[in-house]
């Protein structure tokens, strides 16, 4: 049984929410403040987590930068319907998708299921079941695990199937665009703003090259990014 929990302060919204995680066989743990969801994380261990951006106290964005400090659980942000700033901001922080308030129930789980079978999907396709390796970065089937030089990598579930995606087009120049839909599980041109798809890709070059990469996602001027072996 996955545990999913929801962080927000509207009373009514948090029952409504998990009484359908429950019904759909879901372990439901409801926070109305991020101080008391952070409280609980590490113990909880969930294997999703729906917070809301508009929190009393600490607000969501920084309940998402200590999540991502601690945890790479996949994250669900829910914003005011229509503001691009907060859900690219949150992207930006390392949320994995996002829900527009209003919504309906049956559209947020529907999110939350797409997004847990990404994330049990995030390794990059081998016909051979052998591990895949561009450079000294790959994926290592057996243990599971991205690694460098054949020491494992940490990486959020975001980075996780950035880095997979990657692995997949090696050489290949992939616009913002693409990456999006890839990635993020965006329909092609939805989000105009790019800056999501920038910080995801500083944070996962920051880490290759801190790990001694000698491939990593390079930016390619007026595209994207591409992934390549320097040597």
């Amino acid at each position: 049984m996955s545990t999913v929990c929801v962080v927000d302060d509207n009373p009514e919204l948090l029952d409504l929410v998990g009484a359908f995680l429950v019904n759909d066989g879901f372990d439901a743990r409801l926070f109305p403040t991020g101080e008391d969801f952070l409280a609980g994380l590490m113990a909880i261990d969930p294997d999703l987590v729906v917070l809301d951006l508009m929190l009393p106290g600490l607000d969501g964005f920084e309940v998402l930068r200590q999540v991502r400090a601690r945890s790479s659980v996949p994250v669900i942000i829910l914003t005011a319907r229509g503001d691009d700033g907060d859900y690219c901001r949150g992207l930006a922080l390392g949320a994995d998708d996002y829900v527009a308030k209003p919504f309906k129930p049956h559209l947020l789980m529907a999110r939350i299921k797409a997004l847990l079978r990404r994330v049990d999907y995030d390794r990059p396709e081998s016909d051979t079941g052998q591990p895949v390796f561009l450079g000294n970065v790959g994926f290592d089937p057996a243990r599971n695990q991205f690694v460098v030089e054949g020491k494992p990598l940490g990486l959020t579930a975001q980075e996780r199937r950035l880095l997979s995606f990657f692995l997949e087009h090696p050489g290949e120049a992939l616009s913002r665009d693409r990456l999006l839909e890839a990635v993020w599980g965006f329909e092609e041109g939805r989000i105009t703003q790019t800056r999501a798809v920038d910080e995801a890709n500083r944070r996962l070059r920051k880490k290759l090259l801190a790990a001694g990469a000698t491939a990593y996602n390079r930016t390619v001027r007026g595209v994207g990014y591409e992934f390549s072996d320097g040597r």
